[in-house]
């Protein structure tokens, strides 16, 4: 009776935190990996997946709490390291590439014809095609959370190199066996991290052009969709 009470409380803590879907595949899930990560350098592969498996309700909602906290900081490393290697417009290239294209002209000049301003930035024609737009590219938060999540699963790709080089160093393998094994598990994690980057790049240049070819799809939507009201009457 005890034990279905505990597991009944465990159950509605859990049901208590509600998340969207940035902040899982954004925050949570990334913090949930780097946890896991700094128990295998901490404590060895096999300690920290022995643990892993016997956490408890309590335990595991104690978990999640701590990834959303540790998801905003390797959140933040990986943005800092990118723009650090890449620049500070490189998360932004997508929106950089459609503005040096032939289709700026024409989302120029819908701005204009709606809103009387003639816009020159790429960061400002964002922002307003986004804000016109309101609920009509509900894929955003996905494409962006998805390209987050890509970004910190590139990073930690690297930082998985860490206890690789760790059991390395502490096998009492032949040398040979364990240059062997390390170089594999370099060359997967480097394998790893490109598909990360790949991905975290395709999902945040979705999640800029589209908006903007969304907004110049919005008007012409919304006429075909309106009743015709220019009707003439005939008299008998």
């Amino acid at each position: 009776m005890g034990h279905k009470g505990r597991r009944g409380r465990q159950r509605v803590e859990l049901s208590k935190i509600k998340l969207e879907i940035y902040d899982l595949l954004g925050t949570v899930v990334p913090g949930l990996l780097t946890m896991a990560l700094a128990l295998v350098c901490v404590l060895g592969w096999s300690t920290a997946f022995s643990l892993i498996s016997h956490l408890s309700g309590t335990m595991l909602t104690a978990s999640l709490l701590g990834a959303f906290a540790v998801g905003q900081i390797i959140q933040e490393a990986s943005d800092r390291l990118v723009k650090l290697f890449r620049g500070s417009r490189y998360l932004k290239s997508g929106r950089d590439s459609f503005w040096a294209s032939g289709e700026k002209a024409l989302v120029q000049q819908k701005i204009m014809r709606e809103s009387g301003s003639n816009v020159e930035s790429v960061d400002t024609a964002y922002d307003l095609c986004l804000t016109c737009i309101e609920s009509r590219f509900p894929k955003r938060d996905t494409f962006i959370a998805t390209s987050d999540l890509a970004r910190s699963l590139w990073l930690l790709s690297l930082l998985g190199l860490i206890p690789v080089v760790q059991s390395a160093v502490a096998s009492t393998a032949p040398w040979v066996h364990r240059c062997v094994t390390c170089g594999g598990h370099m060359f997967l994690a480097g394998i790893c991290a490109y598909l990360a980057w790949a991905r975290m790049v395709r999902f945040r240049y979705l999640s800029d052009v589209t908006v903007f070819r969304v907004y110049m799809a919005v008007g012409r939507l919304a006429s075909e969709s309106a009743p015709n009201t220019d009707m003439t009457m005939e008299d008998d």
